[in-house]
């Protein structure tokens, strides 16, 4: 059995393995991201076409636009693969733009809006 002091002394270690595997994730999400900016890709099964209307529904309500002027464009990551790896979309529509990231099962986070000016 480790003494409170020698287990104590394992928490920095921990916490340095710890960081290592997020940065190394984080790290390898950035090199699988295209950042390309290439029009929407085509969803692949049944399940891309919802979530591509999830993400169409939601951008129209968050911009107060109607969905029929809305283009989304490819931000980066792996949109329409069964994986979503790092899939970041952007919505114009109405003068504004937002980004949105895919989260789990059909659903988009809203990242960041940019309103016109006033």
């Amino acid at each position: 059995m480790m003494s409170a002091s020698a287990e104590a002394n394992k928490a920095p270690t921990r916490l340095v393995t710890g960081l290592v595997v997020v940065l190394l994730f984080a790290v390898g999400g950035c090199a699988s991201s295209t950042g390309d900016g290439q029009r929407q890709r085509k969803p692949r099964g049944p399940d891309d076409e919802i979530s591509w209307q999830n993400l169409r529904t939601k951008a129209s309500f968050d911009l107060n636009c109607p969905a029929e002027e809305l283009e989304i464009v490819h931000i980066s990551g792996h949109c329409g693969t069964s994986s979503y790896n790092m899939c970041m979309q952007g919505v114009t529509g109405c003068g504004q733009r937002a980004s949105y990231m895919y989260l789990t099962a059909g659903s988009w986070g809203l990242d960041a809006v940019s309103r016109p000016r006033e």
